[in-house]
C-alpha cells in the first residue's frame, strides 16, 4: 500500500480486521467521501505501476498498458465504484472488504461488456485493474503468478493479465499456455509482441502434467507430447506449472467455524477462523426447566461473540433449532412419529408465541455490547417464501441488521431465486438438505450411500443456490459436515459458495488444500463433478485431478 493511502486510512477510516493468512478484512470508512479517496489513491498507485511497466516494453505493450493506466486514472471509474459500494450518499459509515470491492469491479466490467464493441473490450481491463487495486488495499500473499525463470520451460497459467504477461519479458520462457482468455485478448497480444509462443484459452491446460516434455503449435493452437526426433534437442521444453493466485488468496471464500460454546469460539479464534459461520444456540436452552430470561441470553451471546471482539469478522447465529427430536424442558410438545419432518426450527414459532422474538431481541442487545463484531442471524427449517418474509420482518423489527435463512429443505433451495430477494445471506445445512432430498434418514447407517453430499444431484442443487446468490449478491455459506471435507471444499468453492463453516479442527486441512488450488481449477473440477454418474465417481475424479487419489 502506498504511504499516501495508508495515511488516508489512518485519518478517515479504520481497518477492523485482517487475517494475514487470507488477506481478508474490513475497512470501515467514515463516509462515502473517504471511500472515494481510498479508491482514488489505490487506483493512482495501480496506474503508476502500469505506466512504469509500459516504459520498459515494446510500443505494442506500451499501448495496452498505457490504456489500462488511463482507465485506472479515470475519475468516472471511482464514481461507478462508489455508487455500488455506497449507494446512500449520506451514509455515516461505509464498510469496504475484499468481497464487496471485487464484486463492484466485476459489476462495472459486466456493464461495459453489455454495451459491446470497443467499450465492451474494456471490461477485461477493468477486471485486471480491479484485481490489482483489491490486492493493493487488502494485501495478498500471491499478488502475481510465481514461476521459476527458465528459458526452456513452457509455463502453464490458469489466468494471465496483460501486465503479468509483460513481466515475462524479463526472462522469457519457451512458451506459455493459459486456461482462460483468447487469441485476441491483451495477454495474448503482449505475449506475441514479446515473441513468446503461446496458446491462450486452452480449457484443459491445468490437466497437463508438470514436467511433461511438450511442443506447442500456436498457429493451430495445439499442445502435443514431444516426438522422439524432437528429443535430440537439448535441453527439452518441459511444462512448469505457474503458481496462480489460489482460491484463498483471491478472497473468493472465507473459512469460518461452527461453535456451540464459548470454548469452541476461543478455539475458532486461535485456529485463525475468518469468523463464526454457525452458533448453535441450543446450548443455552437444553436441560433448562424454564426459558432463559433476557439478561441470561444477552450474557451468553455476548460471551460467545467476545473472542472476535474488535475483529469486524462475521458471527453467524442460528436461532433456536429444537423440537420433539430435541425437546426443551420448559415446552410441552406432543410426541411425533417422525420428528425430523415435524415441528422444529422456525416452525416452533407457530406453537410458542414470543419465544423467537425474545431471542432475536437478546441477540440484537448483545451485539450492542460487543465492539466491531458483524452479527448475522438466520433461522433454521425455513420452507416457504411466506416463512422467509415472516422471519426477516421479525428479525429486522428486533434490531438485527443482517438477516438470513438456513437452506435445509429442498423446497426453499428450488425457490431460492425468490427468497434471495428478501435476505442478506443464506447458509446451507447439508446434513438435513441431503436427507430430505434423498429421502433417507441421516441416522440410518445402512443408507450411507444415499446420504453422500458428493452426489451429483446434491451438487447440482447447490450450484443452483450459489448461482442465485451470485445474481442477487447474496453470500452463500455451507455449514454442514460437507464443509469439513477439504476435497469437497474445493468443489463447493468452484460452485460459487462464498464461505465454508466447519469444526475448528478442520480449518487447517481445508485451508491448506484451498491455498493450493486456483479459482479456475476449482470451477473446472466443480463442473466435472456435477456431470458424473455417482458420488464415488465425483470424489475419485477430484482426488485424482489434485494428485490425492
Amino acid at each position: 500500500m502506498a504511504t499516501g493511502a495508508d495515511d488516508q486510512r489512518e485519518v478517515e477510516g479504520r481497518r477492523t480486521s485482517e487475517h494475514p493468512s487470507s488477506g481478508t478484512g474490513v475497512i470501515r470508512l467514515f463516509d462515502p467521501g473517504a471511500l472515494r479517496r481510498q479508491l482514488a489513491d489505490a487506483l493512482a498507485t495501480v496506474a503508476s505501476d502500469l505506466s512504469r511497466l509500459s516504459a520498459l516494453g515494446s510500443p505494442e505493450v506500451a499501448d495496452i498498458l498505457d490504456a489500462q493506466a488511463m482507465m485506472a486514472e479515470d475519475p468516472t471509474l471511482v464514481e461507478r465504484l462508489v455508487a455500488r459500494l455506497a449507494p446512500d450518499a449520506r451514509a455515516q459509515e461505509v464498510e469496504l472488504d475484499r468481497s464487496n470491492l471485487t464484486t463492484a469491479f466485476l459489476s462495472v466490467a459486466n456493464e461495459l461488456r453489455a454495451v459491446g464493441g470497443y467499450i465492451g473490450e474494456r471490461a477485461d481491463d477493468v477486471c485486471d485493474i480491479g484485481t490489482r487495486a483489491v490486492d493493493l488495499i487488502f494485501g495478498s500473499g500471491e499478488v502475481r503468478p510465481q514461476y521459476e525463470a527458465n528459458p526452456e520451460s513452457i509455463l502453464v497459467f490458469d489466468q494471465l493479465s496483460a501486465a503479468d504477461a509483460a513481466r515475462l519479458g524479463a526472462a522469457p520462457p519457451r512458451g506459455v499456455i493459459v486456461t482462460t482468455g483468447g487469441p485476441t485478448g491483451h495477454a495474448a497480444l503482449v505475449l506475441r509482441s514479446l515473441d513468446i509462443s503461446a496458446i491462450v484459452g486452452c480449457s484443459n491446460a491445468l490437466e497437463i502434467p508438470d514436467g511433461l516434455v511438450v511442443e506447442l503449435d500456436p498457429i493451430q493452437a495445439i499442445v502435443m507430447p514431444s516426438s522422439p526426433l524432437a528429443s535430440d534437442r537439448s535441453p527439452e521444453p518441459r511444462v512448469r506449472r505457474a503458481i496462480a493466485r489460489s482460491v484463498l488468496a483471491s478472497g473468493a471464500v472465507r473459512l469460518l467455524a461452527n461453535v456451540g460454546s464459548v470454548a469452541d469460539a476461543l478455539e475458532a479464534r486461535s485456529q485463525g477462523a475468518d469468523g463464526i459461520g454457525l452458533v448453535r444456540t441450543e446450548f443455552l436452552f437444553v436441560s433448562q426447566e424454564r426459558e432463559p430470561d433476557q439478561g441470561e441470553q444477552v450474557s451468553a451471546y455476548r460471551a460467545i461473540m467476545a473472542p472476535f471482539e474488535g475483529s469486524g469478522l462475521p458471527v453467524v447465529v442460528r436461532t433456536l433449532d429444537a423440537g420433539s427430536d430435541k425437546p426443551l424442558g420448559f415446552v410441552d410438545l406432543p410426541r411425533e412419529e417422525n420428528p425430523a419432518l415435524g415441528v422444529r426450527g422456525f416452525r416452533l414459532a407457530r406453537q410458542l408465541s414470543g419465544l423467537l422474538e425474545r431471542q432475536l431481541s437478546a441477540l440484537a442487545a448483545a451485539k450492542e455490547e460487543v465492539d466491531a463484531v458483524d452479527l448475522w442471524v438466520m433461522a433454521p427449517m425455513i420452507t416457504t417464501i411466506a416463512e422467509v418474509e415472516a422471519f426477516t420482518t421479525m428479525a429486522r423489527s428486533a434490531g438485527v441488521k443482517s438477516v438470513g435463512v438456513m437452506i435445509e429443505v429442498p423446497a426453499l433451495a428450488l425457490d431460492f431465486g425468490s427468497a434471495a430477494k428478501l435476505v442478506d445471506f443464506a447458509s446451507v445445512g447439508t446434513n438435513d438438505l441431503v436427507q430430505y432430498l434423498m429421502g433417507a434418514d441421516r441416522n440410518a447407517s445402512r443408507l450411507g450411500d444415499l446420504l453422500d453430499p458428493w452426489s451429483p444431484v446434491v451438487l447440482r442443487l447447490l450450484q443452483s443456490v450459489a448461482r442465485w446468490g451470485r445474481q442477487r449478491a447474496v453470500p452463500i455459506s455451507v455449514c454442514g459436515e460437507a464443509a469439513s471435507d477439504p476435497l469437497l471444499g474445493v468443489v463447493l468453492t468452484g460452485l460459487g459458495v462464498t464461505s465454508l463453516s466447519m469444526v475448528p479442527v478442520a480449518l487447517g486441512p481445508v485451508r491448506t488444500l484451498l491455498g493450493s488450488v486456483s479459482r479456475t481449477e476449482a470451477r473446472r473440477l466443480a463442473h466435472r463433478a456435477t456431470g458424473v454418474a455417482s458420488a464415488h465417481e465425483a470424489r475419485r475424479f477430484v482426488a485424482t485431478a489434485l494428485g490425492l487419489g
